[in-house]
């Protein structure tokens, strides 16, 4: 037990080091077990979040593609950071296009069953019920366990027991103050972290084309996380920005924001080329 303590405490260390938590992933990939740098939740901590969420599902809802199973799976691991307000707000998008009688929606069978959910999760917000598929919600930070290296080392068969079988973290702390998150794997695998950026992908486009609040705030959401999101991600959304779908109904403030924006993006892409080469 001792040598399996010390083998999760070094991938502790090398999460630390690294440069990226998305790298920090890739290098423990195999194990059902991660630990994993606190700012991996930083994403959906953020307060421009949930809109984030809304404006992906606003852009998914009417496509063939791909994109709608992405963009509920994704909704409904995350569905316990979004507000009771925020579930209503989402339900209401969905069950307006469903019902528009102009709309010819592709995949019907995606949304109806995810807003029949979101109704019932906002009646029921602690409910644990899996919907179309088995999809497991990420669990706040606020709600997870607290426990010291030294105590995930004294305890860690049942530490890493409770990960597996109860699908839950633990918040590992450095001198009392929070430092890492040990989590199962499947929250942050592959698939994971491709749908993170479609779904931020799906909500620049959509805010390029509705503007308001929610873009408002899906630009400052970007903005925050530039050193967050990966070279991919960002990659797609300068080209995105760069082609502005035009025409799209925005003021000279707005186009002079999200040209602000793009500026950052090209930057953090240099600054990715520049260590790659490094």
């Amino acid at each position: 037990m001792k040598k399996q303590a010390k083998d999760i405490l070094a991938q502790i260390a090398l999460a630390q080091k690294a440069g990226s938590w998305r790298q920090a992933v890739q290098r423990q990939a195999g194990q059902t077990v991660l630990a994993v740098p606190k700012t991996a939740f930083a994403l959906p901590q953020s307060r421009q979040f949930p809109a984030v969420v809304y404006s992906a599902v606003g852009y998914a809802m009417g496509r063939y593609t791909y994109m709608p199973d992405v963009v509920s799976g994704f909704l409904q691991r995350h569905r316990l950071w979004l507000s009771s307000a925020w579930m209503a707000r989402i339900e209401a998008l969905i069950r307006q296009h469903l019902d528009d009688p102009n709309q010819n929606e592709p995949q019907p069978e995606v949304w109806r069953p995810l807003a029949e959910a979101l109704a019932r999760w906002q009646a029921q917000p602690d409910r644990k019920e899996p919907i179309m598929k088995q999809y497991k919600s990420l669990q706040p930070v606020s709600e997870m366990e607290r426990i010291s290296r030294e105590e995930l080392a004294a305890r860690l068969d049942e530490i890493l027991a409770r990960v597996e079988q109860e699908n839950i973290g633990f918040v590992i702390t450095d001198d009392g103050k929070p430092d890492l998150v040990l989590c199962p794997y499947a929250w942050f695998g592959p698939e994971q972290l491709d749908d993170l950026g479609c779904v931020v992908n799906s909500a620049i486009r959509d805010a390029i084309r509705t503007g308001g609040e929610d873009s408002a705030a899906v630009r400052q959401f970007v903005r925050s996380h530039l050193l967050d999101l990966d070279g991919k991600t960002l990659h797609v959304a300068a080209q995105d920005l760069r082609e502005m779908f035009l025409p799209a109904p925005m003021t000279e403030a707005e186009k002079r924001e999200w040209d602000e924006l793009l500026e950052q993006i090209e930057a953090r892409l240099r600054a990715l080329k520049e260590g790659q080469s490094q």
